[in-house]
């Protein structure tokens, strides 16, 4: 990590590079995951590829509705992407988040992904976008 505002994480998989970036760049792979374990995710608009949109929604088992936004920078097959992404509302407008004020409204992400012992080691940081870094605080945990 290079600063205190910078979020760091790696994951090895047991899975090709081309599986794993499959699961990030095909939209009916991608929502079998990504978001809070339970929530169904549901794409309202998706254009995976550079300068492309995926706006989408969750849903809680309780019934509540989530929205958000991924802005793609950079697609590099298989093995690099860099992406914003945002809460944001039901027409895709970027919006605070829900649990913290503070919270940035762009965070960009950069997910590098390289051949190892058999499967792929995943490398992902993300930091606030905007200007004027921010500190990612959040006075909340997001819903469960």
């Amino acid at each position: 990590m290079t600063d205190s505002s910078e979020l760091g994480l790696t994951r090895h998989f047991r899975a090709s590079r081309e599986a794993v970036f499959q699961a990030f760049t095909q939209s009916d792979r991608f929502l079998e995951w990504w978001g809070p374990a339970g929530f169904e995710t549901t794409a309202i608009a998706a254009r995976i590829e550079p300068g492309g949109r995926f706006h989408y929604r969750q849903t809680s088992p309780e019934g509540q509705t989530l929205w958000g936004v991924l802005q793609f920078k950079e697609i590099e097959s298989p093995g690099r992407l860099v992406f914003t992404n945002a809460f944001s509302d039901e027409e895709g407008r970027i919006a605070r988040a829900f649990f913290d004020e503070n919270w940035p409204l762009l965070i960009r992400n950069t997910i590098v992904l390289d051949e190892e012992d058999g499967g792929t080691r995943l490398r992902m940081t993300g930091s606030p976008a905007s200007l004027r870094r921010r500190k990612l605080r959040c006075s909340a945990p997001p819903p469960a």
